[in-house]
């Protein structure tokens, strides 16, 4: 539900930008968001993943902040490179990113912990932001992309201070050794390769196709897409931490049928939903600016829906796998992610539609193999993988 309400406040504000912004504002904006979320989710080199995987282990925020900052630079580069992003959108972009990178290794210490409230405040502020800004934006007729930026570059600081001011006033459960970087570099590649698939059509189709091409498929992203993506989220949020403590096959069964059952009833009634509605808020909201098939509007929902298998496959695989099928992965993501772009790149002679179905291609890949591997996975882990060294037995992590 947390992620579902972050997922309707994404929607929201991204369509209420959309009616104020130009296509063209709109299509440059929707771009920095999309390096913004891929750069902070980078930032850490896998050490999100690692605090979950390996709870009990110390956490460096002096490398977080070295990690964050080269991982924003460089984007940044790559923007004005790519781009030719303006000086004020790429100073946000670099501190949006560090920021959001130790936004994301905070929360993710608290989804460790289970505490999930916390957790998902610091994850899905982002939305009420947003929702501000599209509705303050829709009520003064616009807004210069400048001052977005300076924006959401705020409340990423914002809530870094606030996640870590929480941290530091807690007594950590232990303060053993610190974090392989190996293994995060692994991580780091896993997930790297989903956000380059996740944001491979905002980034293919300003050079493939054109701006307005981008800002249409952002908003039927935005439709179809977000409440998907919200889903593709939350899918794992909660079975990650549970996956590492539960002690027996049995057990893990009982947890997948569980999510797996509560995402298909979720994202079948709201994807028949979806259909039904989005037609009349795009006429409606966007007062017709932006005319969308149902073809499209199609392609969208068949994107979210291999997207959540896929999120659940991953999820698994990235509980419980050893360091070595880490590494198989990170190898097989990246060739998933490689004929992503081969096929989006074919796909789009036939326009936006190709374009998409293309990217879909590799996300079914990707889901198939880490499904595989997690089926390999669920009923041959050891219950000592569950446990950290030198932590009590039956004590779940």
């Amino acid at each position: 539900m947390g992620f579902g309400l972050g997922g309707v406040g994404f929607a929201l504000g991204n369509l209420l930008l959309a009616r104020a912004l130009s296509p063209a504002q709109f299509g440059v904006f929707t771009l920095f968001l999309a390096l913004v979320q891929m750069g902070a989710s980078l930032a850490p080199i896998g050490l999100q993943g690692q605090v979950n995987r390996h709870p009990t282990r110390a956490v460096s925020l002096g490398r977080l902040l070295l990690t964050s900052a080269i991982v924003g630079a460089t984007i940044a580069g790559v923007a004005w490179a790519l781009y030719g992003m303006e000086s004020a959108l790429l100073a946000a972009l670099f501190v949006s990113i560090t920021a959001g990178g130790c936004t994301l290794v905070a929360s993710s210490v608290f989804q460790s912990r289970l505490r999930f409230a916390a957790a998902l405040g610091l994850s899905q502020s982002f939305a009420i932001i947003l929702l501000a800004m599209g509705t303050v934006a829709a009520m003064t007729g616009g807004a210069p992309l400048w001052l977005l930026g300076t924006l959401v570059a705020g409340q990423y600081v914002l809530l870094s201070i606030v996640g870590w001011s929480i941290l530091g006033r807690q007594r950590p459960p232990t303060a053993g050794e610190g974090h392989s970087l190996w293994e995060g570099l692994s991580l780091l590649g896993i997930t790297a390769a989903a956000l380059l698939l996740m944001q491979l059509e905002r980034l293919l189709a300003p050079r493939l196709l054109t701006l307005e091409d981008t800002a249409r498929f952002a908003v039927v992203a935005t439709l179809v897409g977000s409440p998907f993506r919200m889903l593709q989220m939350g899918a794992g949020y909660t079975l990650l931490p549970r996956l590492r403590a539960a002690t027996s096959p049995q057990a893990r069964w009982r947890l997948i049928r569980h999510e797996a059952l509560a995402v298909g009833l979720i994202g079948g009634a709201g994807g028949v939903t979806l259909l039904l509605a989005a037609p009349w808020i795009a006429d409606r909201l966007l007062a017709g600016k932006y005319v969308l098939s149902s073809g499209l509007m199609l392609a969208a929902l068949v994107s979210g829906v291999a997207k959540l298998a896929d999120a659940i496959a991953t999820t698994m695989v990235w509980a419980l796998a050893s360091a070595r099928q880490l590494a198989l992965l990170n190898w097989v993501s990246w060739a998933c992610a490689g004929f992503g772009v081969v096929a989006g790149w074919l796909g789009a002679r036939w326009g936006l539609l190709g374009l998409m179905y293309g990217v879909t291609a590799a996300w079914v890949c990707r889901g198939v193999v880490s499904g595989a591997l997690a089926a390999r996975l669920l009923g041959t882990v050891s219950t000592s993988s569950a446990l950290e060294p030198g932590r009590p037995a039956g004590v779940p992590t």
